[in-house]
């Protein structure tokens, strides 16, 4: 038998000593209160879940009510972008009464639209094309009154309207058109005379100023530049000069003196643009002559073989130059403006007094002045057309008396020579 003890022997010997303690052996009870506790453990688990559930649902609540007030804040703004007044409207045009006037500006228009006068627009500007308009007045918000200006060209342009709410046009809302008439001068006195606006219709005269200086021959450049000759026929009491008239006013100005370097030309009865030419007729010797529209400086064209008295010389816009010779010989010629050389042509007739003073051209149609002749300050006088082909005078309306030179308002250019 060995020596020590077996295991169990020396564990039964402990025990029975005290010396070691055995657990008690396990019952379902204890393992009920175990799984209790566990349970209790789980549940307060699940407290704490619950707990931060709420303090979640605590936290979206407040995120809710900070969305809230966003939303309020949202609204706030919204309310405050609700009580900006909205910007004033911009002016329109609708329409220009009349939409046609003259070249030469100076019609009265009424401009119909909205936005001129209403939400402090401040200083209003009308243009009709690149040219502001005269004297607006706004007359209430939906019309304004203007005076057209002058124009460019003969043609249609934009009319605009501005004012510090905006700006608005209207595309071709006005045509600027030429319309045809006569200007006329005194010059039967010899004394300073008017400048004058006829009617082509019916002869009737509107002084537009005074000239100056008495006119006995009106003529017109390509370029719309206005001329007359100053005349002693007659017995007239003018001087032998050229002289420059603004045809808006009337008002003449000294070029230079109708001299040749020989003669001064003091009866120059009428003159009229053969392209730049500037061609007269002389009574000195009754020739046409050529004037240097610069200076007055005279050319003497000879040899036309054509006794005149009174006299008026026109162009064609064909280039024909047309001329009837006054009192002495009731013929309407043709005269080449490069020789002087004349031709006759038909007999006039249907006039009153078959006597022409000054003549023009307006298009194709020959206005002339049908002169009594009776004396500078008593002749009767008569607007008349020329029939160039028959010579046929019809009779217009009477012209105040002084008048005693005649010319179109509308230039042209002498086609190339034939």
């Amino acid at each position: 038998m060995s020596r020590f003890p077996s295991l169990l022997s020396l564990l039964a010997l402990l025990l029975g000593l005290g010396l070691v303690a055995c657990p008690a052996p396990r019952t379902g009870d204890d393992d009920d209160d175990a799984t209790a506790d566990d349970d209790d453990a789980t549940a307060d688990d699940d407290d704490a879940t619950a707990d931060d559930d709420d303090a979640t649902a605590d936290d979206d609540d407040a995120t809710a009510d900070d969305d809230d007030a966003t939303a309020d804040d949202d609204d706030a703004t919204a309310d405050d972008d609700d009580t900006t007044p909205p910007p004033p409207p911009e002016p329109t045009i609708t329409a220009v009464d009349p939409a046609i006037g003259e070249l030469s500006g100076g019609t009265a228009v009424s401009i119909t639209g909205s936005g001129y006068l209403d939400n402090t627009p401040g200083v209003t500007t009308v243009m009709f094309g690149a040219n502001p308009a005269v004297g607006c007045l706004i007359a209430s918000d939906t019309t304004l009154q203007c005076t057209t200006p002058e124009g460019d060209e003969a043609a249609p342009v934009t009319v605009s309207v501005s004012n510090a709410n905006g700006s608005d046009e209207l595309v071709d809302g006005y045509t600027y058109e030429l319309i045809p008439w006569l200007y006329a001068a005194d010059g039967k006195t010899g004394l300073d005379g008017d400048f004058y606006r006829i009617d082509p219709a019916d002869g009737s005269a509107e002084v537009v100023g005074p000239v100056g200086f008495s006119i006995t021959g009106l003529c017109m450049r390509p370029d719309g530049a206005v001329f007359g000759t100053e005349s002693t026929q007659s017995g007239n009491q003018g001087n032998a000069r050229l002289i420059s008239i603004d045809p808006e006013t009337g008002a003449g100005t000294v070029i230079g003196e109708l001299f040749d370097g020989t003669l001064y030309h003091s009866s120059t009865a009428d003159c009229t643009f053969v392209g730049d030419r500037l061609i007269g007729w002389s009574e000195f010797g009754d020739d046409p002559i050529e004037i240097d529209p610069a200076t007055g400086a005279v050319t003497v064209i000879p040899n036309t073989g054509v006794s005149s008295s009174g006299s008026g010389i026109a162009m064609h816009p064909d280039g024909t130059l047309y001329f009837v010779p006054g009192r002495v010989n009731g013929a309407l010629y043709i005269i080449n403006p490069d020789t002087g050389v004349g031709f006759e042509g038909p007999t006039l007739s249907g006039g009153t007094y078959d006597n022409i003073n000054s003549m023009a051209f307006l298009g194709e149609t020959l206005y002339a002045i049908d002169t009594q002749d009776m004396g500078s300050t008593s002749s009767q006088q008569v607007l008349v057309t020329i029939d160039v082909t028959t010579g046929v005078m019809t009779p217009l309306g009477p012209l105040p008396t002084p008048i005693d030179s005649l010319v179109g308002n509308i230039p042209f250019e002498a086609p190339p020579s034939r």
